[in-house]
């Protein structure tokens, strides 16, 4: 059955179910003349189907129609004898979307009898949502009010000018090495330029290299350019810092969105072991009675959970079930145990 090409029809004993079914399966309402790709019944089927969904009892009626059904007219058959019976129905259709169209179907037990018939047991389980992640930018600015390049770049900013060119450049030169031992906290990209500091540094260059009576009128010029220059060393200090506190935060976010995402796929996969381990059959399929000349033992249940593509890598490591892809909503998962592969005989 391709995906999105699916039509499903009922008996008028089921029509009620058949509204909800095609639309968790994203198939269509077969009309007439439609060839049906799965039929929902409560007794021999009256049309032909590729797939037959039987609620209620398994009668006479039924046993002849399925006798007479030849193995390749029928791709599968599934038999619901639970009173809660979309989600099984449902688990079952959407895991036959994705195998071959006739995976024992086409074969017969030692009687002649179709291996077309399965039984399943589901739950649709709620999925919580990955939790949104938060940095305390406090908590960062915390951190660098401890770190020791940022006190070196409080010192430097102290120790800005002096009396000579020598000692404005010198302590320049600390200053720039400071600010560049800040890349060390964080990985920020490279500094630009800063021609504010430069205009302010060569206005204190030129007021200090000033000699005689021009130097003594100067002394305010001289204050005015020492106070211009460490204003805008600060200005760059803090422009850095705020480079490195959103690095800090973009890496902080990056880190706890992947520790949450490991814990939130660690709590869903807890929870789907569970829930699919609680699943039992609705019924015990008597293998005894259809006896198979390739195989001596009965074969064991199967057990799945069908969730939506997107959240298939999120519960990859389930060790109770096979996870497999289905159109299922990102919020919920689709639980199943299955036992298939035996002809009608089997639960009569």
């Amino acid at each position: 059955m391709p995906r999105g090409q699916v039509t499903v029809a009922s008996d008028e004993a089921n029509s009620g179910l058949l509204p909800s079914i095609t639309e968790r399966l994203n198939a269509t309402a077969a009309k007439p003349g439609d060839a049906v790709d799965v039929l929902l019944c409560s007794g021999a089927p009256k049309v032909p189907a590729s797939h037959i969904v039987l609620f209620g009892p398994v009668t006479d009626e039924l046993d002849d129609w399925d006798r007479a059904a030849a193995p390749q007219t029928i791709a599968g058959a599934l038999w619901v004898p639970q009173e809660d019976a979309e989600d099984a129905t449902v688990a079952w259709l959407q895991l036959r979307l994705d195998t071959p169209t006739t995976p024992l179907s086409d074969l017969t037990d030692t009687d002649g009898r179709a291996l077309r018939w399965s039984v399943v047991s589901a739950s649709l389980v709620a999925l919580t949502a990955e939790g949104d992640i938060e940095v305390d930018e406090a908590e960062i600015r915390a951190w660098l009010d401890g770190r020791p390049e940022v006190h070196e770049v409080g010192r430097a900013i102290d120790g800005i000018g002096g009396v000579t060119a020598q000692d404005v450049l010198d302590s320049m030169n600390r200053f720039r090495a400071a600010v560049r031992g800040l890349d060390d906290l964080a990985d920020i990209p490279a500094a630009g330029d800063h021609p504010d500091l430069d205009q302010a540094v060569a206005e204190q260059l030129r007021q200090v290299q000033r000699t005689g009576f021009g130097r003594w009128r100067s002394a305010r010029a001289r204050a005015e350019s020492q106070a211009a220059t460490t204003a805008a060393a600060k200005s760059v200090a803090a422009d850095r810092l705020r480079s490195v506190i959103e690095a800090r935060r973009e890496e902080l976010l990056h880190i706890q969105r992947a520790q949450s995402a490991q814990s939130h796929a660690k709590s869903l996969t807890e929870l789907l072991e569970s829930e699919v381990a609680a699943l039992s059959l609705p019924v015990e399929v008597d293998f005894d009675r259809v006896p198979r000349s390739w195989a001596a033992e009965a074969p064991s249940p199967r057990r799945y959970v069908l969730v939506n593509p997107e959240r298939l890598d999120t519960i990859s490591k389930l060790s109770q079930a096979a996870p497999r892809p289905a159109a299922v909503p990102m919020d919920a998962a689709l639980c199943m145990v299955i036992q298939s592969g035996f002809s009608l005989p089997a639960v009569r």
